[in-house]
């Protein structure tokens, strides 16, 4: 058992892993398809459909869950049990399915002599904290894959789009519980969970955005500064208090001349949002978006009934940056950049917890911040 003799072999745990993250996906397409594709089924062909898919990814989830108490050692399990948002549940095998042992990475590599591509194990290797960031989504933001990469540096750059999902599913669920409700709810200004909101990780996450909003991590709601401590929690609020406005000012266009039209009335700085979700490009002058323009491609309406700027993917939208002309952080910034510290802490602890033979006590010896 692993409980006295560490790790187990990780393979069947991350098909698994990789297998209950497919019939997700199928599950959400077939329900996207009968409920809103226009397919005309009987209604009881329909439910035999979803129920299928149900099937399938309930009997995935039992048994990522049976190799997860098979393969990991106790003390690690006990220390996810212990974070809010993973007690229970799939995600936390998920996210551990997904890593694999924290500290030894184990590629693997099309075999190149094979015409069906077969992946082959490659040479097992120790991996630090650092390379676990990199390889999870978490480590440098601007390292990403580029054009003329060869194979084995993609291959290292890690699993962006597989672990870096599930641990924002994670912080986002942790946000969720420990942020206190809003006037007019049940409880106003009580959390969901008592037990997130005093957590090291919600901590570590309020003060991240304070310290990237200009306070020094103490919040003290004195108004002064660069922005009241309690509108750093939402970006609105934090909107209101500099511009008066929720929302930052912004036109959609289905045109380029729309566009220039669009720029004209809001002024310079803007940010350009492709409907297609392309890059959002940053434009400070006039000369700027001329010389931007031909890059974009607009997106033709499908629906002309419906105008652009609504859910069918047309148009393109300008809007005014967030908070101060040339200020470099605006909330969305903010946000994410405490999402990703969580993330890296939430790493850090695990490859620490993960010891060299799995067997570690799993009391975290990190600061809080």
């Amino acid at each position: 058992m692993t409980d006295a003799g560490g790790w187990g072999d990780m393979t069947v745990l991350q098909y698994l892993g990789q297998g209950l993250a497919d019939r997700k996906d199928q599950r959400i397409r077939d329900n996207n398809r009968l409920d809103r594709g226009g397919v005309a089924l009987d209604p009881e062909l329909t439910a035999e459909i979803k129920a299928m898919a149900e099937h399938s990814e309930e009997g995935y989830n039992r048994m990522l869950l049976a190799e997860y108490e098979r393969v990991v050692p106790r003390p690690v399990r006990k220390w996810i049990a212990s974070v809010p948002g993973l007690a229970s549940g799939e995600l936390g095998p998920r996210i551990i399915a997904s890593i694999g042992h924290p500290r030894i990475a184990t590629p693997r590599h099309p075999d190149p002599d094979d015409p069906k591509r077969t992946l082959v194990a490659a040479p097992a290797y120790i991996r630090g904290p650092h390379e676990l960031r990199q390889y999870c989504g978490a480590g440098d933001p601007l390292r990403k894959p580029e054009k003329g990469m060869t194979q084995a540096e993609l291959f290292a750059m890690g699993k962006t789009r597989q672990v870096r999902p599930l641990l924002f599913t994670w912080s986002t669920s942790l946000v969720k519980m420990a942020t206190p409700a809003k006037e007019g709810s049940k409880h106003p200004g009580e959390p969901k969970s008592a037990y997130a909101a005093s957590s090291d990780w919600w901590e570590i996450f309020t003060v991240t955005k304070r310290r990237y909003a200009g306070h020094d991590g103490k919040c003290e709601d004195t108004g002064e500064w660069p922005y009241p401590c309690s509108a750093v929690h939402n970006k609105h609020t934090w909107l209101i208090s500099l511009t008066g406005e929720p929302f930052p000012r912004n036109r959609t266009a289905a045109t380029r001349t729309e566009l220039w039209e669009a720029a004209e009335q809001l002024g310079y700085p803007l940010v350009i949002r492709p409907a297609e979700r392309g890059f959002s490009p940053y434009v400070t002058s006039p000369d700027e978006l001329a010389e931007l323009i031909p890059h974009l491609r607009m997106s033709l309406c499908q629906n002309k009934k419906i105008p652009p700027a609504r859910p069918n993917g047309c148009g393109i939208t300008a809007h005014r940056e967030w908070g101060e002309v040339g200020m470099p952080w605006r909330p969305g910034h903010i946000d994410m950049a405490a999402h990703r510290k969580l993330h890296q802490k939430f790493l850090d602890r695990l490859w620490e917890v993960a010891g060299e033979d799995g067997l570690t006590p799993y009391e975290s010896r990190w600061p809080k911040s």
